[in-house]
């Protein structure tokens, strides 16, 4: 199951629309360049697309759509779809990150207090007595009117009938 790719000698010229570069494959995966680049061993292999711009560039990295789906059937083929489910809601809280910033993000949120954003930590217990209260009620105000705002969603769309078809004679 955890066996290596073996990568052709040379790759195919692949089209740059049916492939996703490094980049996007980290920010769809939440993780840092330096993971990808660590499990280059296991991924299918990569082709190099030229930068665009008058001075070039360091070319871009991309994986074939059609090989990396492959790749991610070969390894979850055997699992259900609530395991697949479970699997990627679980692992947010596993993964460990390193970056200084990445915790910072994950241990705080922006809000909007009397018109300022301000910064706040997720753990509202280091907050003063009146900040808690205030946050506690704006945070519940706005669970509110998103509920709100899906409750007219979900009745405008159980109210759109289709148009009748007229024909013509």
């Amino acid at each position: 199951m955890n066996t290596p790719q073996k990568h052709p000698e040379t790759t195919e010229k692949a089209d740059p629309a049916n492939a996703v570069s490094v980049a996007q494959l980290c920010a769809l995966n939440g993780c840092s360049p330096a993971l990808i680049s660590a499990l280059k061993d296991i991924l299918p292999a990569p082709f190099t697309v030229p930068a665009g711009g008058p001075k070039g560039g360091k070319p871009l990295h991309m994986f074939p759509l059609e090989q990396l789906a492959e790749f991610i059937l070969d390894r979850t083929d055997f699992l259900t779809d609530a395991e697949c489910r479970l699997r990627v809601a679980l692992s947010a809280h596993l993964r460990k990150r390193k970056s200084p910033m990445a915790r910072f993000i994950d241990d705080h949120s922006a809000l909007e207090i009397d018109g300022a954003l301000r910064v706040l930590p997720r753990d509202h217990s280091a907050l003063t007595p009146e900040l808690r209260t205030q946050v506690e009620a704006l945070i519940k105000q706005q669970q509110a009117d998103l509920g709100a705002r899906r409750s007219a969603r979900r009745q405008i769309r159980s109210h759109i009938t289709p148009e009748p078809e007229v024909t013509q004679p």
